[in-house]
């Protein structure tokens, strides 16, 4: 008997710890059955015995769920909004404590850490959060592919990172003010006091 779709997404919340109720169900169906598709899994229920038994299976299924692409300055006109209005009153404040939430591989975090240092703005903390361990993991290490930096702002390239064997690593002083936590925001609690978000 195949698996109903509110049994798998049980399964799916005991095994990764993701509530697919709080996702568009056809939209995420769909998405689903192209994994057990391109698998070759068959059923839902193939999919959940191999989320079971192979770790590197469930950490693919989970990025793949969560989408964690990214790059630094990704979408200009926000982070401008930020450099000419927000950034100037939420350190006016003397605290300038930002949250990164869903951060994926740091990019967002230490592109905010880079405009602080170049408009000289004092900030307290960037916290960057995560429910994925693996992308986490990346961003702590700060080590990027050249497609990752197309969008940087001249000379950032050179201030900010330096190459190592044909990647790109965040230099330390951008590094040491993000804090990486992992943190569920469908389910974990919230931290209170920031002031960006």
């Amino acid at each position: 008997m195949a698996m109903e779709y509110g049994t798998f997404k049980k399964e799916i919340r005991s095994i990764i710890g993701v509530d697919l109720n709080s996702y568009k169900e056809q939209q995420m169906q769909r998405r689903i059955n192209q994994w057990v598709v391109r698998h070759r899994l068959q059923t839902l229920s193939g999919l959940v015995d191999t989320l079971r038994q192979d770790p590197e299976h469930k950490r693919q299924f989970l990025d793949y769920l969560t989408i964690n692409t990214s790059h630094f300055f990704r979408d200009k006109n926000v982070f401008q909004y930020l450099i000419d209005s927000v950034l100037p009153e939420v350190c006016r404040r003397k605290r300038g404590k930002i949250w990164s939430a869903g951060c994926s591989i740091g990019a967002e975090a230490y592109s905010l850490v880079m405009i602080l240092l170049e408009t000289g703005f004092s900030f307290h903390s960037i916290t960057a959060t995560d429910l994925d361990a693996g992308v986490l993991a990346k961003a702590r290490e700060g080590l990027y592919h050249e497609n990752q930096l197309t969008a940087l702002p001249p000379g950032y390239r050179q201030k900010y990172f330096t190459e190592v064997e044909g990647k790109y690593k965040i230099v330390p002083g951008v590094q040491k003010h993000v804090r990486f936590a992992r943190h569920n925001l469908l389910e974990d609690q919230f931290s209170s006091g920031y002031d960006l978000i």
